[in-house]
């Protein structure tokens, strides 16, 4: 019930932790508006309206959409682990 309890308050009752910069927390509150029309890329530039958006500047979209970007991290896969769950 606790989890739902926060639900119903809405994005503007949560409390972000210090490591969420402001930029990112105006991101998730405009995209966690309670009234969809309210929420950023609802708009008539969709899309468009979130690329443009603070948190995403500098973001290589073209090479996100050609999979051309390096990922952050990269895992390591033990072949024994592997073939345990096969």
């Amino acid at each position: 019930m606790k989890t739902y309890n926060i639900i119903l308050r809405g994005i503007d009752a949560v409390t972000f932790p210090r490591i969420v910069s402001r930029t990112a927390q105006g991101l998730i509150r405009r995209l966690c508006r309670e009234i969809p029309a309210e929420r950023l890329g609802y708009g008539r530039n969709g899309l468009a309206d979130v690329k443009k958006h603070k948190w995403f500047q500098g973001f290589d979209w073209d090479g996100l959409k050609h999979r051309l970007l390096t990922p952050p991290i990269q895992p390591q896969i033990f072949r024994s682990s592997v073939n345990l769950h096969l």
